[in-house]
């Protein structure tokens, strides 16, 4: 008995232990310092805005442009996050308009060109709440949804055309787009994904079976 008890009380020594080790950081955090008052009424302004949207007048982000015409264009990209930018003036990133290449996606806020910085606070009330940041609302893909909904929009796809029987979709990728390392994103990368990936695991994504069940 006297040995049992020994390791039960070894054993809880040890648990608490590891829980005194790996004990999350309980640093009271730095109180939030007061908006200011013309932030205050920003903020104020857009919710009115956003309760009194016109339905038959949907507000416009992605922006159709000549991507031939000639010349130094107002869409050409000037604009980064300064971090960026801190990269770009030591050598150690290209400038963003080689970046981009030369038929980059163009999108204009409701309320004009936005600013970077600031600190986003978010409601969540669940772990799949916490999850579509990355998986809805930080994802590139072919189209995208204009504010509301429809109309589809072009993203990664410059362009696309639908057969008449709609079995067929072709889509025409945006010239000089690569991925995060440097490399040409290009149809193979798509037709690798599905042949690699889709058919091996047997997985086909829900947006290639018919009614998506």
């Amino acid at each position: 008995m006297a040995g049992f008890l020994a390791a039960a009380l070894g054993f809880t020594a040890l648990l608490y232990g590891f829980g005194w080790a790996f004990r999350p950081d309980q640093t009271p955090a730095a109180p939030v310092s007061a908006a200011k008052a013309e932030e205050l009424v920003r903020v104020e302004a857009s919710r009115r805005k956003a309760e009194t949207l016109d339905l038959a007048h949907p507000p416009v982000i992605a922006r159709a442009v000549d991507y031939a015409a000639p010349g130094p264009q107002p869409w050409h990209p000037k604009g980064e996050a300064p971090v960026l930018a801190e990269l770009v003036a030591e050598g150690r990133l290209p400038p963003v308009a080689e970046r981009t290449g030369p038929e980059p996606v163009v999108l204009e806020g409701v309320d004009g060109i936005g600013r970077y910085g600031g600190t986003w606070y978010r409601l969540v009330n669940s772990l799949t709440d916490f999850t579509t940041v990355y998986w809805r609302l930080s994802g590139s893909n072919l189209v995208r949804w204009s504010p509301q909904g429809y109309p589809l929009v072009p993203h990664i796809a410059k362009g696309w055309v639908v057969s008449p029987d709609f079995r067929a979709f072709t889509f025409e990728l945006r010239r000089g787009m690569r991925w995060s390392d440097g490399h040409l994103m290009t149809a193979d990368d798509i037709l690798f994904w599905y042949e690699h990936e889709v058919k091996y695991f047997n997985a086909q994504p829900k947006f290639l079976r018919v009614g998506a069940t």
